[in-house]
């Protein structure tokens, strides 16, 4: 019904956890630069020394413009995904329950 061309083509498969994975699996790669991973495999965050243990601290991060300048693209194509998804989603929905509306 929608058509997306290649973005389409993969964009829909797996479920939504797969789908969050994916966007973490963005957040925890080295190029993002979003966290650093420790020994256990965990983000640890600037600021928040002494082996990353958070230490009830409120982890917050402060994005600068050229980081979202250097990401703008990641964050399209997540974009892009996200609403080639949610119209699967929907017209999944739609299909099941035609006299719905």
């Amino acid at each position: 019904m929608f058509g997306h061309g290649a973005l389409n083509r993969g964009t829909q498969k797996g479920s939504t956890v797969d789908w969050a994975n994916e966007s973490l699996a963005i957040t925890r790669a080295a190029d993002t630069k979003y966290c650093d991973l420790d020994s256990k495999d965990e983000c640890c965050y600037p600021g928040v020394k002494s082996g990353c243990k958070h230490k009830g601290k409120k982890n917050q991060i402060t994005l600068t413009t050229q980081y979202d300048d250097d990401h703008v693209a990641i964050v399209g194509e997540r974009l892009k995904k996200a609403g080639v998804r949610l119209a699967a989603i929907l017209e999944d929905v739609l299909k099941q329950h035609p006299n719905d509306l």
